[in-house]
């Protein structure tokens, strides 16, 4: 989960809010056996995580992942400051609203059609095309590869991902308290 869609999280986090200098987090695997083949195989990878990020400008995310949550909302991102909010719903409608405003709907609508057999979210599956088409450009063309990330963020978002690893791997206990009495 880390590795699959961790990755692509911190990756726009980066793009909107600026370089990572610290991280927490941790992942576990809840499913240990999974089907395959029509018999039960062990596995390693990480089902769930979940990270806190903080960014050079002060900034703080969260962000959790599960492949085992059984009502999932989809994927949703959501950006609090001091002079509004921005939220990307499960739908793929994006919302604003300003300090003490209401909700407005805000989602452009897209102009780009899937290519056939693309049988992904709207949102998420026309990004990727998008992608694809600037770096074909990129290469075919030399045409510049920004604003797409460069091997360069994706070693940042690698950086990132291992410190999630490395603090997962470590709880910090709790001291009990008195007993209640």
């Amino acid at each position: 989960m880390l590795g699959a869609q961790g990755s692509h999280q911190v990756d726009l986090l980066r793009f909107w809010l600026g370089d990572i200098v610290a991280v927490s987090g941790t992942i576990e695997t809840y499913v240990r056996e999974r089907p395959s083949a029509g018999r039960s195989r062990s596995v390693t990878s990480d089902d769930f995580t979940t990270f806190s990020l903080r960014f050079a400008t002060g900034a703080i995310a969260s962000v959790l992942l599960s492949s085992v949550a059984s009502h999932g909302e989809g994927p949703r991102a959501e950006l609090w400051g001091d002079q509004g909010t921005l939220r990307l719903d499960g739908q793929e409608h994006l919302w604003g609203a300003r300090r003490g405003g209401e909700w407005g709907e805000m989602t452009e609508p897209e102009t780009l059609t899937a290519p056939p057999g693309l049988d992904y979210s709207p949102l998420w599956g026309i990004s990727f095309v998008r992608f694809a088409d600037h770096l074909v450009n990129a290469i075919l063309d030399g045409a510049p590869v920004a604003p797409a990330a460069t091997f360069a963020d994706g070693l940042q978002v690698q950086k990132v991902l291992d410190a999630v690893r490395v603090t997962g791997q470590d709880w910090h206990k709790i001291p009990p308290g008195p007993e209640a009495g």
